[in-house]
């Protein structure tokens, strides 16, 4: 079986806070990285698509400043498809 990277997922986190200002924060920081990829790199903008989840998959539900860091990230998925091998 060969398999074929079709499309990156970039998905944006934040961590606890305000809903909405995390869903903009978190938007914003996947925005930054597709910005990177296609503005820095010259990877073209259709094998992307962006994401962003607020503050509703934290890594860690602890509250310290180092938790915070954690749950504010960038996460990318390759989204593949698989192909017979004849």
């Amino acid at each position: 079986h060969r398999t074929d990277v079709v499309r990156v997922r970039i998905d944006g986190h934040a961590d606890d806070g305000r809903a909405e200002i995390n869903a903009r924060l978190a938007e914003e920081r996947a925005l930054g990285v597709l910005d990177y990829l296609v503005g820095t790199l010259g990877m073209p903008r259709e094998l992307f698509e962006v994401h962003h989840h607020s503050n509703s998959q934290p890594l860690t539900s602890g509250t310290t400043g180092a938790d915070d860091a954690q749950n504010r990230r960038v996460e990318f998925q390759m989204l593949v498809r698989q192909q017979a091998a004849y």
